[in-house]
């Protein structure tokens, strides 16, 4: 047998993997991508999620998070342990104590204009050109901040 550079495939090598491991095709599951909503606590991701499942007539789910998704998928898993049937985490972590403590300013962004949120954001990003992903990046965040007072004003007129 050979790996990829044409030597013989070791164990941990893909093509070793491959061709030990059989494929196996499963149907039957739907994949669901989802963003963060805006929410202030663990608490309320866990209810604003569980009222997404219960829309969508979910009642089981294997959760897949990264980064800060997985921490939200352990938090649902802990709270609400008979829905989940399995976590795949990468790249998560267990706690947010150190980023909200580097964060004082956190509670105040809901109450801050977004045409502060939006300066202060952009005061950190150089003017000139940029790469297109980069230039794409800072078109997604100020859209972030935009959408993010419209819903605030949705929510707090209705």
């Amino acid at each position: 047998m050979t790996g990829l550079g044409g030597g013989a495939a070791a164990p941990g090598d893909y093509v070793y993997f491959k061709s030990v491991v059989p494929l196996h095709k499963i149907s039957g599951y739907r994949v669901i991508s989802i963003d963060v909503p805006q929410v202030w606590n663990h608490h309320e991701w866990i209810h604003s999620f569980e009222k997404f499942l219960d829309s969508m007539n979910i009642h089981h789910v294997h959760i897949c998070g990264t980064s800060l998704g997985g921490f939200l998928a352990q938090i649902f898993a802990q709270y609400r342990p008979r829905r989940v049937k399995s976590l795949v985490l990468s790249n998560t972590f267990l706690e947010t104590h150190k980023f909200a403590a580097a964060m004082p300013w956190s509670p105040l962004v809901s109450w801050t204009p977004s045409f502060l949120l939006k300066r202060y954001l952009l005061t950190g990003i150089r003017d000139g050109p940029h790469e297109p992903f980069i230039a794409d990046s800072v078109d997604f965040v100020v859209g972030q901040v935009v959408s993010r007072s419209n819903t605030y004003a949705c929510y707090k007129y209705k």
